[in-house]
C-alpha cells in the first residue's frame, strides 16, 4: 500500500514485550486471541459517543458487537471469507490447509488459524492507520497565528534571514504532536468502518 509508514508503524508496539503483548507472540496469534474477545470488554462505551455510541453494551462494558462483524463490514471479503483454516508450522511457513467442513483439522505439529485470525495483522495496519489519519491538528494556536500573517509578510521574513522559508503546511506538521490536544479530533465520514477503527485503537484485550 502506498503512503502506509503509519500501518506500518502500527505493527511493531502489539507485538512488543514491553508494551502491549507477551513474547513470542506473533500476528497470527494474537489474531486468534482478539477475535475471541469482546471489543473493549473491560471499558463502559458513552451510549452518546459519535462514533461507538450505536454499538455500546451500556450499562455493562464493551460493545454488542464481535471484532471479526466489524471487520467483515470494513474489509473486502477476499481478506477474511476463505472457507479453509491455514496450517502454520512453528517456523511460521504454512503448511497446508484443512477444511473444517470435511471435519478435517491441521496437523497436531502446526497451529490452525482462519483466514481473519491469519491475516490480523492486515486489519490492525489499515484501522490503527486510519484512525491516527483523523488526528489532524489545524486548529492550534500556531494555526491561528499563520492563518492573521500575510504571506508576503512571512516570505520578506524569511528572504531576509537566508532561511527556507517553510509552508503553513510544513508548520503544522511539525507542531502535530505537540499541540494535538488542542484541536478536537476530527473523524472522516467513514460510517461503515470507523466503529472497527475506533475499537481496534482503543482496545486493550493483550495484556
Amino acid at each position: 500500500m502506498k503512503n502506509s509508514a503509519l500501518c506500518s508503524q502500527s505493527l511493531g508496539p502489539i507485538l512488543s514485550a514491553v508494551e502491549m503483548s507477551a513474547a513470542d507472540r506473533d500476528f497470527h496469534r494474537i489474531g486468534k486471541k482478539m477475535l475471541a474477545r469482546t471489543p473493549l470488554a473491560k471499558q463502559l462505551v458513552d451510549p452518546t459517543d459519535s462514533v461507538l455510541g450505536a454499538l455500546s453494551h451500556a450499562p455493562n462494558p464493551g460493545l454488542k458487537t464481535g471484532y471479526s462483524d466489524l471487520i467483515q463490514k470494513s474489509f473486502l471479503p477476499e481478506w477474511w471469507s476463505f472457507a479453509q483454516h491455514i496450517c502454520v508450522a512453528k517456523d511460521g511457513s504454512t503448511a497446508g490447509t484443512a477444511d473444517p467442513a470435511q471435519s478435517q483439522h491441521c496437523p497436531a505439529s502446526t497451529t490452525e488459524y482462519s483466514q481473519m485470525e491469519y491475516n490480523f495483522s492486515l486489519f490492525w495496519g489499515v484501522a490503527i492507520q486510519m484512525y491516527e489519519s483523523t488526528l489532524i491538528a489545524d486548529q492550534t494556536s500556531l494555526d491561528k497565528y499563520l492563518e492573521q500573517q500575510p504571506a508576503v509578510h512571512l516570505n520578506r521574513r524569511y528572504q531576509e534571514t537566508g532561511i527556507h522559508h517553510p509552508t503553513r503546511a510544513e508548520h503544522r506538521s511539525l507542531h502535530h504532536f505537540s499541540d494535538r490536544a488542542e484541536s478536537p479530533q476530527r473523524f472522516s465520514a467513514m460510517p461503515t468502518c470507523m466503529p472497527l477503527i475506533t475499537a481496534l485503537a482503543w482496545c486493550r484485550a493483550l495484556a
